[in-house]
């Protein structure tokens, strides 16, 4: 998902890691950008050969994973039985 970063203030993904109280690694936003966490992802933006997001970006990324979070829903799951068959690790159904 790509920013509205006119109105917003740019920064790059290690200023937002440094932003969190937790101080995760910046390869962990990249992952939030690219694979994102239980349905949402980081809002960012390429420039000049560095990928950069906002502020607010960051603040709807971690209120999305609030609402997630408190929805006392579980993260969907993929159906791992099809996945252990189709690696060859469970015999096929008959």
């Amino acid at each position: 998902m790509i920013i509205d970063w006119i109105p917003e203030d740019l920064i790059t993904l290690a200023e937002a890691a440094r932003l969190l109280p937790t101080r995760p690694a910046p390869c962990t936003l990249w992952r939030w950008r690219t694979k994102g966490v239980n349905g949402a992802r980081l809002e960012c933006i390429r420039s000049g050969g560095r990928w950069l997001t906002t502020r607010q970006a960051l603040a709807r990324f971690l209120l999305a994973q609030s609402e997630s979070a408190s929805s006392g829903l579980p993260p969907p799951q993929p159906d791992m039985t099809s996945r252990l068959r189709a690696a060859g690790l469970l015999p096929k159904d008959s």
